[in-house]
């Protein structure tokens, strides 16, 4: 007996419907929020046009590795929409903006805790 599993190529989540998102860091746990709504348009225009595809290598070793930045996606009323991890590299699945969605993770990441590292 073989059961399949199919898992869609795009997110499952509206994604217009966020409003702000959390970036927390795999290294140390932090996390900082990101409000303008600029940026998370920008970032959900991102994550809604990459392509997800299975890594059935990966996914044979059995286990997880290692994660640079968890973001979490959420609507005004602070319900959850979806929920990414960047990996080391990507947990069983590949996509085609790897790179480019990684660097802003980074990117805004950074540049909030630089900002709060200046406001005390």
């Amino acid at each position: 007996k073989l059961t399949l599993k199919v898992v869609s190529n795009k997110p499952k989540a509206d994604l217009s419907k966020v409003t702000y998102l959390e970036i927390r860091d795999g290294g140390d746990g932090s996390s900082v929020p990101i409000k303008d709504p600029d940026a998370v348009r920008n970032f959900c225009a991102m994550v809604g046009a990459a392509d997800y595809t299975f890594d059935y290598k990966r996914a044979q070793k059995g286990h997880k590795v290692g994660w640079n930045y968890g973001v979490k996606f959420f609507a005004a009323d602070g319900e959850e929409q979806y929920s990414i991890t960047n990996a080391i590299p990507e947990y069983y699945y590949i996509t085609s903006k790897y790179g480019e969605i990684h660097a802003y993770t980074a990117q805004l990441f950074n540049q909030k805790k630089e900002a709060q590292k200046i406001a005390k």
